[in-house]
């Protein structure tokens, strides 16, 4: 049973010292991205049970870049936030209040520019049809999920809504005015900034051909112009801000996350990001 996946060479190779100083028998084996730790079923809890605590005694000198297999659902972060989507959807339709709440809430650069910062958050939760939620539910399932595997839930949730609101934000100072979005396909496109980054970090701490770190980059650059390219109500500039935002929240955790965050510091940021959704959703109770 898969352990750890895409670990460094010093990281595999902590972690077999690790489970061998424990009596736990582990395979190595190597992957694209890096060394896969497999451990018996039987053994995995108390394995990630052990490397967990050798960590909190002695924390990493890279990014937690260590990605847990079987912790919680692979796709259970991105699945949730693709229900609140879709629970926002109904909702309205259900009230008919679609119109209404996208007029109050939607991405308009004028009403930003005068304030209205809480535009840039409660937009990307609003979508015009089922066609245009289909597509992005099934896109932040995907890449939140991507990123929380990495990062944590708590972090990655933070990191993605940060993304999704200052990309917004510098589409507004791009048009100023006479512009209007909604959707969530900013934050995805943050999404896949925040991935691009963390694999730039992870491989650019590895000695050798670091000119390899830039693939993930360039990886990144080719998702933006396969999905988010020129289209039919495509926001071509919106998905372009979220990125390059995506990339740099990215490279703030490779550079100052320097060991793994403390289920605490996880826990805070998970209420951050509630808290801020509550804030920028509290006009809806002035209409």
């Amino acid at each position: 049973m898969e352990l750890f996946a895409n670990l460094s060479d010093d990281q595999a190779n902590l972690c077999l010292l690790i489970l061998t100083a424990s009596n736990i028998k582990a395979e190595v084996e190597k992957s694209r991205d890096g060394w896969n730790i497999r451990v018996a079923e039987t053994d995995y809890s108390q394995a990630m049970e052990i490397v967990k605590q050798y960590f909190r005694e002695n924390p990493l000198s890279d990014p937690a870049l260590i990605v847990s297999s079987a912790e919680t659902p692979p796709l259970f972060p991105g699945l949730g936030v693709a229900l609140v989507l879709l629970a926002f959807y109904v909702a309205a339709e259900v009230n008919a209040a679609h119109s209404l709440l996208i007029a109050e809430f939607g991405c308009s650069a004028q009403e930003v520019l005068k304030g209205q910062w809480y535009r840039t958050l409660t937009s990307l939760m609003l979508h015009k049809d089922i066609v245009h939620l289909a597509g992005n539910m099934a896109a932040i399932t995907v890449f939140t999920s991507a990123v929380t595997a990495i990062t944590g839930s708590g972090i990655g949730s933070f990191m993605i809504l940060l993304s999704g609101m200052a990309g917004n934000l510098l589409n507004a100072f791009f048009y100023k005015s006479n512009h209007f979005s909604i959707g969530a396909s900013t934050a995805v496109f943050g999404a896949i900034g925040i991935l691009a980054a963390l694999g730039f970090g992870q491989k650019i701490r590895r000695p050798g051909r670091r000119i390899n770190a830039w693939l993930p980059l360039f990886s990144g650059l080719c998702l933006l112009a396969f999905l988010g390219g020129p289209g039919e109500r495509v926001d071509l500039m919106a998905h372009l801000f979220g990125f390059a935002a995506g990339i740099v929240i990215g490279l703030l955790y490779v550079f100052f996350c320097r060991q793994p965050p403390a289920p605490a510091f996880q826990t805070a940021c998970l209420m951050a990001t509630l808290a801020l959704v509550a804030m920028a959703w509290l006009k809806f109770f002035y209409l």
